[in-house]
């Protein structure tokens, strides 16, 4: 093996042949680039520094899962891209995704809005990782920036199951002060066909709020839905009455 675990916990065997060949099958340009050598080079604010060590950590996930401790701890880098690269590295394992979830789940919060959608990507390669950390997730739905509780309920939509589970929690962002993320919650729900029929009296609700694209919103969701409509038929024939044409028109 070309280069130490800078990790305390016990090293796997698996790991350390996978790093063994990786090292050996190098091209003699990366011929000095061991492990520990690249984990220390991803927080060089250059990319062309960092790619080499990207390349051979992504081609290595259970290599990410062994130090991902250590590669953690960058994820508060003071470079946007060195996070933004670390989460997109993190995607190549859904092991360590699963393992790791509650500390990406935590660059939702990031200031910066490609950090925020490169943690959800991320949590898009294990959907259980969004099940398991979803009631983390939730508590961003109340965040006071529009746009983390939008990229909260984005990374919930990435789960069906999770998207069931909270489904109260969900509905109710479909009275969020800011139309965008009612939008994002009205699309989170229709990640999972068994949380659309069971929100269809949510969804009446929203016909007559205040605000037409809410309502409008409403109607365009109960239209995938032959059942609902027959079982809302009164109520959505109501709004061929709404004051705004563009409701009368999804009506």
């Amino acid at each position: 093996r070309s280069g130490a675990s800078i990790e305390s916990n016990p090293a796997d065997t698996n790991v350390d042949k996978q790093e063994a060949t990786l090292a050996g099958s190098r091209t003699t340009s990366e011929a000095a680039l061991d492990f520990k050598t690249a984990l220390q080079r991803l927080e060089h604010p250059n990319y062309d520094t960092r790619q080499p060590s990207l390349k051979l950590l992504s081609n290595s996930p259970d290599a990410l899962v062994k130090h991902g401790h250590t590669i953690l701890k960058m994820l508060e880098h003071p470079n946007r891209s060195v996070r933004q690269d670390v989460l997109d590295l993190l995607s190549k394992s859904p092991d360590a995704v699963l393992q790791y979830g509650a500390s990406i789940v935590g660059k939702l919060d990031d200031p910066d809005i490609l950090v925020r959608m490169a943690a959800i990507n991320t949590f898009a390669t294990s959907p259980i990782a969004v099940l398991q950390h979803g009631a983390a997730v939730v508590q961003r739905l109340e965040h006071s920036d529009r746009s983390v509780r939008q990229a909260a309920l984005d990374l919930l939509g990435q789960s069906p199951d999770a998207v069931l589970q909270h489904r109260a929690a969900i509905v109710r962002k479909l009275d969020d002060p800011h139309s965008g993320v009612g939008q994002t919650a009205f699309r989170t729900l229709r990640t999972s066909p068994i949380t659309e029929l069971l929100s269809g009296a949510a969804f009446i609700q929203r016909l007559v709020h205040s605000d037409e694209s809410v309502r409008r919103a409403a109607l365009y969701f109960l239209s995938n839905f032959p059942a609902a409509v027959s079982q809302y038929s009164a109520a959505i024939v109501r709004k061929f009455d709404d004051p705004e044409v563009v409701v009368r028109e999804a009506a």
